[in-house]
């Protein structure tokens, strides 16, 4: 990846100082302090609009459909819409400002000119080295951690049995939940990948390579079952792509390998590890989970039975914006399912929770926003782009990430600096004599 002095230089030509400062505090926020990323954000997005005009809004309007800000920001006023067959009305406002930046997005980027299009790569940088940087303080915070631990246990004389939970989970993540700190840490993986496929084949020193094993070790530790899952199938993915490139066939294989071979180590060291790969055997078993059960995976397999019931109760329109949390809880109340009534827990996947809330027009809109531009993306050989859409689709089967402000952010977020590096040349006036990001 481009250094983040040189990032930060190109994003102050973009866009000035001001705004491009905007810009990096709010991806640092975004990433090391999530309670406090929205006036950051609010007034970068403020920032924006200044440097808006109002000519060529249509034209971008409907290029914009190609793309999933257009359909993101249907999406959000389906959410409004479905007010009008809502209750809770608190819930319902909580919920609406979590996904605001599903509208705020699309209508700064739409009033944005063409020509300020652009930035996107830069930004991009930013996010993947403030993700390697997050992933190497979690290390040494976990790594500490359990040296102290051991320590302590050599000290007094006790050394029973070594507890790994320093090392991973929700021990180890400390920014965010584990299952989104390994989203982020993997499109910043893509993000790495992406700036060496532009760079060429040449030789780079062994150090450059760091980077990429911070993160796949942050993925690793994350131990979120979603994310070991979404690095196989991306690994699977650049393998096919650089088959006809022998030398970065050969270190996928490797660095796939060296991966493969940690978690199997940790699976035999580690209870912790080996209760998460029992809980996925069962799962592919199909064994089903006591109502009592605890685990994260049996508890998606009775909230998904649950939520399904609901929809098909609540079909064609769903239980509108506010009542979905209720509704939920009454059943899980009826049912006996104490762990999910205490935590009182989502439906944990965006595809079904969207479908209870909206019904059958909610679920259009949410797949044609991530399948609309991804199909574009792979007609574009665009492979970061099409990766960050198929992260999107996979993770959302696993949680409902837009009913967070973490799953929100990377949803909008991620597509504004992917629709800014992929601005087509050919809608950039002739007259500017900076080429779009994406092209250089």
């Amino acid at each position: 990846m481009m250094s983040p002095r040189s990032a930060f230089k190109e994003l102050n030509a973009h866009w000035g100082v001001w705004l491009a400062t905007g810009h990096v505090i709010t991806l640092v926020c975004w990433i090391f302090f999530p309670d406090f990323v929205t006036l950051p954000l609010v007034l970068t997005l403020m920032g924006t609009l200044f440097k808006a005009r109002a000519a060529g809004f249509w034209t971008r309007a409907r290029a914009a459909v190609h793309g999933p800000l257009t359909w993101m920001a249907a999406l959000f006023l389906l959410y409004v819409i479905g007010l009008a067959w809502s209750t809770n009305m608190d819930y319902a406002a909580f919920d609406l400002q979590v996904k605001a930046p599903m509208l705020a997005v699309p209508v700064v980027l739409l009033l944005l000119p063409v020509e300020r299009w652009r930035g996107g790569r830069e930004l991009l940088n930013l996010f993947g080295w403030s993700c390697v940087l997050a992933s190497a303080i979690c290390i040494i915070v976990a790594f500490t951690r359990f040296g102290i631990h051991v320590w302590g246990s050599y000290v007094t004389g006790d050394m029973g049995e070594l507890t790994s939970s320093y090392l991973i989970s929700t021990f180890f993540s400390l920014f965010m939940h584990p299952s989104y700190f390994a989203m982020y840490l993997l499109f910043a993986l893509m993000i790495q990948d992406d700036e060496r496929r532009r760079s060429g084949s040449a030789r780079r020193p062994s150090w450059d390579r760091l980077p990429g094993v911070i993160l796949l070790l942050g993925i690793l530790l994350s131990a979120s079952k979603a994310g070991w899952l979404a690095y196989a199938g991306y690994w699977c993915a650049m393998c096919w792509v650089e088959r006809k490139q022998p030398p970065r066939l050969r270190r996928r294989l490797v660095q796939g390998g060296v991966l493969i071979l940690a978690l199997m180590v940790l699976s035999t060291t580690s209870s912790f590890f080996h209760e998460k790969i029992e809980q996925f055997k069962a799962g592919l078993k199909g064994e089903a989970p006591d109502v009592s059960a605890e685990g994260s995976t049996e508890s998606r397999e009775l909230i998904w039975e649950v939520a399904v019931q609901l929809i098909k109760r609540e079909l064609p329109w769903g239980t509108g914006t506010g009542d979905v949390k209720d509704a939920l809880i009454a059943e899980y109340r009826q049912r006996g399912m104490a762990h999910a009534l205490d935590m009182r827990l989502n439906a944990h996947d965006q595809w079904v929770q969207t479908t209870l809330t909206l019904g059958f027009l909610g679920a259009l809109l949410l797949l044609l926003m991530v399948l609309v531009p991804f199909i574009t993306a792979v007609r574009s050989a665009d492979v970061l782009a099409a990766g960050f859409f198929a992260l999107l689709a996979w993770n959302w089967v696993a949680e409902s990430m837009l009913e967070t402000q973490a799953g929100t952010l990377f949803l909008a977020w991620g597509a504004l600096l992917i629709s800014l590096r992929s601005v087509p040349s050919a809608q950039v006036p002739a007259h500017d004599p900076v080429q779009p990001a994406a092209h250089r």
